[in-house]
């Protein structure tokens, strides 16, 4: 009987320091992690997530809230603005060109 008591204690403070954590500044999703690690400053703890893309989570009065129609217009332009810078590529001899005239 001690080994249940025993085994059932150490179950229940796993499931008390056992949470999902969202980082406030990265957005970074951190699931089942030891609670007392992470504090409320820097973290939601056990966030209610919205049901839509992660792109589209932003953080409003200590919550994790879907984005505005608006503001989802304006993060579709900003990634598909880097997809386009990603995308663009330097000839190597552009570059060696570009240095001797500088020099």
């Amino acid at each position: 009987m001690k080994k249940i008591a025993i085994l059932s204690l150490i179950l229940c403070s796993t499931c008390l320091f056992a949470s999902n954590v969202i980082e406030k500044k990265t957005m970074r999703y951190l699931k089942s992690v030891h609670t007392p690690n992470y504090n409320n400053e820097n973290y939601i703890i056990n966030p209610i997530l919205p049901k839509c893309d992660k792109k589209y989570w932003k953080i409003k009065d200590n919550k994790v809230v879907e984005m505005t129609k608006a503001e989802k217009n304006i993060k579709d332009k900003e990634i598909a603005a880097v997809g386009i810078l990603e995308s663009i590529t330097i000839d190597t001899d552009t570059q060696t060109n570009v240095t001797t005239e500088a020099k």
